[in-house]
């Protein structure tokens, strides 16, 4: 049955919708101040605020305002505050007004991606009919789902939101690897959590049963994995382990439990 009129109108303005969705619960979050560490990291930090480029930036690890050392490599979202602070100064609106729109995008890129997936699962019919219903829906839960809140409306929070975002334009993207690699060294450039991008291409292949046609594809993003980890070694030193938080000192069998008993609890 094909969709009515009012319907179409719907599916037209979907895209559109659950963009403002995600605003309009979060618009809160332009009257914050700078929370949690936002001030260590943005208005306190030399290599944002100070005069000496983008290259110290890639060439310093994500404390580096704070610590001598640490373990976390993420210039890219370093060099997002550096940039913010030169268009909007120092007032914390700009920044927040910046994590709001990318919230948006990144709630349209999942409405588009569930829509590709959804129209997948079907075989590739009608792309207007149910696979843009399953995509309004499960976009308009991503976009007012709580557990966002500390990503948007805490600025240090955008490192989640630029890796959600290059991950998601990588995996639009796969189908062009020349496109999706770039993308995916973005989303490791902003935040280490975007390494699960293979798995994520994994589950989708899996789920289409299209696990052996493909699996020579997942190669280059192996193969950029390596690159990212020589860069950050070349950058930090050999270390890989936390140095901070609440894990420090914790044996490896016991983070392995607690993890599993919290991602359980997510679900």
């Amino acid at each position: 049955m094909p969709p009515t009129g009012s319907k179409k109108t719907l599916i037209r303005h979907a895209p559109l919708l659950v963009a403002l969705l995600a605003l309009a619960v979060c618009l809160g979050a332009l009257r914050n101040g700078f929370t949690f560490d936002d001030p260590h990291m943005v208005v306190g930090n030399p290599l944002v605020t100070g005069d000496g480029g983008l290259w110290p930036i890639f060439t310093s690890h994500y404390w580096a305002a704070q610590e001598p050392h640490g373990d976390l490599y993420r210039p890219l979202t370093v060099a997002s505050y550096w940039l913010n602070y030169r268009i909007s100064g120092a007032a914390p609106f700009g920044f927040h007004m910046v994590n709001l729109l990318l919230h948006g995008i990144v709630t349209l890129l999942v409405y588009v991606l569930f829509s590709r997936v959804a129209a997948s699962m079907r075989g590739g019919s009608d792309p207007r009919a149910l696979p843009e219903v399953v995509a309004l829906a499960g976009a308009s839960f991503f976009a007012v789902h709580p557990v966002h809140v500390e990503a948007v409306v805490s600025v240090v929070g955008r490192a989640e939101l630029l890796a959600a975002l290059f991950v998601l334009l990588a995996w639009l993207a796969r189908g062009k690897t020349w496109i999706a690699l770039p993308l995916f060294i973005g989303g490791l450039l902003s935040k280490e959590n975007a390494v699960v991008l293979p798995g994520l291409l994994l589950v989708e292949d899996a789920l289409a049963g299209r696990v052996r046609q493909r699996w020579r594809a997942y190669l280059p993003y192996v193969g950029v994995i390596g690159a990212f980890l020589l860069l950050r070694i070349m950058v930090l030193g050999p270390a890989l382990g936390s140095v901070e938080g609440p894990f420090t000192g914790t044996p490896v069998f016991p983070r392995i439990l607690t993890a599993t008993d919290v991602l359980g609890r997510y679900l």
